[in-house]
């Protein structure tokens, strides 16, 4: 399998659950983490106007790729929660090496679109380490909803909030061995895990659903003219 950001997190997380080793103190601080890139993810979308202007405000006001930044926050996340800190030592480079080419195609493709006004604004947000003061007047304002639905983030959330679920569901299993009564406990959080990717998938089929109805009608209304 050849890696990239698609495939990243699978990789990880495949690995992570099968040889998870809990540790209380470690999943904490994973949960933390997790979270935090999770709530990051969804503010930098709620701020981005994807082929209608230039983002710089909000968390793109701190660093150029925010969402790349909270999946690096996601993984980190995951990692802690392992309680396998031996997956940092080889992560970054895993990292940079799925993001890096991805990310520096996307600000070519910026330049070619906002030209100077991009360049400008990579002279004043950094690429990947966040700064502490944000540049852009108004930073705070812009964050709009319709954004995270147009771009199928809800489906993710979903998807998301099932990993550390998954987690404590492995350590039950590995800890109690099916015990009573924490068989009942386990199956419901399994149950309760399959339900959050039923319902990523079809939040993700009805959002594209809606996207594809809204083109054709974009483009049978273009014919009519």
């Amino acid at each position: 399998m050849r890696l990239k950001r698609g495939n990243l997190r699978t990789l990880l997380i495949i690995p992570a659950i099968l040889f998870m080793s809990y540790n209380p103190k470690l999943f904490n601080i994973g949960i933390i983490i997790f979270f935090g890139g999770l709530l990051l993810h969804f503010v930098s979308k709620g701020f981005l106007y994807r082929n209608l202007e230039l983002a710089v405000k909000g968390p793109y006001s701190f660093v150029r790729h925010p969402f790349y930044v909270a999946n690096l926050m996601l993984d980190t996340g995951i990692i802690f929660m392992s309680g396998r800190l031996v997956f940092i030592l080889i992560y970054p480079f895993l990292y940079y090496k799925s993001y890096h080419r991805t990310i520096l195609g996307e600000e070519n493709t910026l330049i070619d679109i906002y030209g100077d006004l991009y360049r400008d604004y990579m002279k004043a947000v950094p690429r990947y380490f966040p700064k502490l003061i944000p540049c852009a007047k108004d930073w705070h304002k812009g964050f709009k909803w319709e954004n995270i639905l147009r771009e199928s983030e809800l489906s993710r959330l979903f998807r998301l909030i099932s990993y550390p679920i998954s987690f404590l569901i492995v350590h039950e299993i590995v800890k109690y061995k099916w015990h009573q009564p924490r068989t009942a406990l386990v199956l419901s959080g399994l149950g309760f895990v399959i339900l959050l990717i039923c319902a990523s998938y079809f939040t993700h089929n009805m959002v594209e659903r809606k996207r594809i109805l809204k083109n054709v009608s974009s483009k049978a209304e273009k014919d009519s003219h």
